[in-house]
Order: structure tokens, then sequence, then C-alpha cells
């Protein structure tokens, strides 16, 4: 197992963040959210980063999650998690700062959802919302203690108690639901 994992975060987030041209803060928050966390244990079937098709890492070190790749978050059905550096790039398109509401549909499983999180604290939430139910149980399960985060289950049609600064859809769709629009202060 890795030693300092705290210096594999860091390495990932400035990697991730020179990659995608992401700002301070949200570099921050790579480096600070323990991907692992949002993960079934390993080893973990990876995708991405220059490769054709899935691999799985030879082992369960969790330094193995930290690079540009998605990791599955339930490989039988082809559900992976998104590239960080892509995901990244959507997230810095938000403009988050601190104390932003925001509206997440398709959190899988979370990771990202929670860096969000991380970004817009103190003062800002992140609603997250996941149509499969039990991605969305395990997603409220893992949930990072005191995070602004809240994991519910639905197609992010609403309705909401809240008003959205911005929404980030994650998630097979064919169009903006119609609520989404309306929903931002």
């Amino acid at each position: 197992m890795t030693a300092d994992l705290t210096a594999v975060r860091r390495r990932f987030a400035a990697a991730i963040g020179a990659a995608a041209g992401l700002p301070g803060r949200l570099v921050e928050a790579f480096a600070t959210v323990p991907r692992e966390r949002f993960l079934d244990p390993g080893p973990w079937v990876t995708w991405g980063d220059g490769e054709f098709a899935p691999r799985t890492t030879p082992d369960a070190d969790p330094a193995h999650v930290y690079r540009n790749q998605a990791m599955a978050i339930d490989a039988p059905r082809d559900l992976f998690n998104g590239l960080p550096s892509f995901l990244g790039r959507m997230i810095a398109e938000l403009d988050l700062v601190p104390g932003r509401r925001v509206l997440h549909v398709g959190t899988g499983l979370g990771y990202y959802t929670a860096v969000m999180g991380d970004v817009v604290r103190p003062g800002g939430s992140v609603l997250g919302i996941e149509v499969d139910q039990g991605l969305a149980e395990r997603a409220r399960a893992i949930v990072l203690p005191d995070s602004p985060v809240e994991i519910r289950d639905g197609d992010g049609s609403g309705p909401f108690d809240r008003r959205f600064d911005a929404i980030l859809v994650n998630a097979g769709v064919t169009h903006p639901q119609g609520a989404w629009p309306r929903r931002r202060s």
C-alpha cells in the first residue's frame, strides 16, 4: 500500500489541474476528497488515459485511483464515474465559489458531487440526484461527514425545494428537463 496518500492526491490534483486548466480551489478539492472512498474496495476496473479498453488494477493500492482514468462504479453494467480531467473542466465551467448552490444530476457514487461540495463550502450546498436507486443509497452512505452534500434518488426532473446557481448533468439525457432552467436563481 502507498504510505503517503496525501502526497499521491496532491500530485494527482496538480496533474489534473494542469491538464484541464482548473482553478486553484478546484485543484485543492481534488487533492482533498478521497476518491477511493467513493469506490468499492480494489482492485478496480479503470478506463481512460490512453487506454482503449477497461483494465483491472494489479492490486488494491489506493494510489491506483489517482490517475486520469474513469473508475468503474458498477463494472458488470459498464458504469464508470468519468474522466477526472473532463469532469474537472465541466465543474470549472460552473464557476463555483463558496456559498453557491449546485444541482448535480447523475451523481453515481458521489465523488464529483463531493468535489463540488468541497469547492462551495462554506455556505454552499450540492444536491446530488441519481436515477439508480441502488447507487443513490450507496452514495448516501458514503457522503463525507460535515459535507454540504445531500443525495436523493430521482430522475432530475424535480420538484426541488430550492433554487440553484449551477447545474451539472453527468448522466445520459436527450434534452434538458423543463425544471432545470427555471430553477436557476
